[in-house]
Parts: C-alpha cells; structure tokens; sequence
C-alpha cells in the first residue's frame, strides 16, 4: 500500500478490492487454512489506508461467484494519517475484532478454548500452499471439498487441536453446517446499495 500511494499525486484515487472478511471467514477451517494470508474487513481495509495517507470516499459492492467483495475508493491525502490513532480505538473496530476471535474459534471445542485460551493446532500435512494445510495428501479440486476433507479433534495429553481425515457421520455434520452458515451475510441482492460514502473522513 504504501509502494501504491506514492504513485499516486496528492488529490489522486486509489481503488482497492478485496474478499470480504465477514463473508468468507466462518469457521475454525479458516484460522488455518484460508488460501488469502490476509482477511480484510471494511474496518482493517480502511485502517490500513488510513495508515498511509489514503482516506476512503466510498464503499462499493463488487460481485464474484454469486458472492459480494468489499471494495473501497480511496484518496490521498497526507493530513489524513494522524486519525489511525483515533480509528484504533473506534468502537467498529473493538467489534471486528470480537467478532473475528468468536469466527475463527466457531467448531473449536469451548471449554478446551478456555482453558489454553490459544488454540494450537497440529497439522499432519502441508502439499499445497495455493489452498494451504490438509490432512491428507489428496487436494481436490473445488475449496469446499478440501474443508470437507478435515476434521478437527482436542487431544488433552498434548492440548493441541489435532487435524485429521473425518468419519463419514462428521463430514456429513460439516457440511450441513457449511450449507447452512454459507456466505448468507456477504449476498447483496440487485435491488439493495451498490455503494456507500464515506462522510466522517
């Protein structure tokens, strides 16, 4: 970002895209295994361009595969940096962060959680790093079927999360599951906002 916002004039636009975070994060798989090293939210996008002199203008709803990203038109302006502080302690994004630790342990054991209060995990095997861990050596073809393929079990002699192959009663259980969380909170529908201003910047 901020290779990017020296390219750009005081006054210029910047457009960045990203998966939105509250629609494609759901669950203890995507602590570990997301293909994306970085899981964006509104609130940490717009942090980070505040970071180096990007202010947000607005909001859009880009759409791939049925499911909406988050995309934000930013402008720089260099007297803009100082209000990180400011946002750090924002309300909205005490909330993400909340919200992101409650996601990230969702299918976790709790009370295994509250007694370590970090999960650690043991991961059998790495072969592909485009869609990362697995608990076996066969990488399918599709996302979905590569979180299908895992299981997750707490093992209180190491305290570890131990990934393994699931038993054909929990593979049915993650998928319906799955089905059910889905991205529901990331679908806008064609009659709802394409866009947002930002007006507090």
């Amino acid at each position: 970002m901020e290779s990017i916002t020296r390219l750009v004039k005081d006054g210029g636009y910047v457009y960045i895209e990203v998966p939105d975070f509250t629609g494609f994060v759901t669950d203890w798989n995507d602590a570990i295994f997301l293909a994306h090293l970085n899981n964006f939210s509104e609130n940490n996008l717009i942090l980070l361009g505040l970071k180096v002199g990007l202010k947000p203008v607005f909001r859009t709803f880009p759409k791939s595969s049925g499911l909406t990203h988050l995309g934000i038109l930013f402008c720089k302006d260099g007297d803009n940096k100082h209000r990180k502080e400011k946002y750090l302690e924002s309300k909205a994004v005490l909330d993400q962060c909340l919200y992101a630790k409650s996601v990230y342990s969702n299918g976790l054991i709790d009370n295994s959680l509250k007694e370590n209060k970090v999960a650690t995990y043991n991961v059998p095997q790495i072969n592909d790093i485009s869609l990362s861990y697995k608990a076996s050596l066969e990488t399918k073809a599709l996302v979905e079927d590569n979180y299908l393929a895992r299981s997750i079990k707490y093992d209180k002699n190491s305290g570890e999360f131990i990934i393994k192959n699931p038993s054909e009663a929990e593979y049915t259980k993650t998928k319906e599951q799955r089905a059910k969380k889905g991205c529901k909170n990331n679908i806008i529908e064609n009659n709802v906002i394409s866009e947002i201003e930002y007006k507090m910047y």
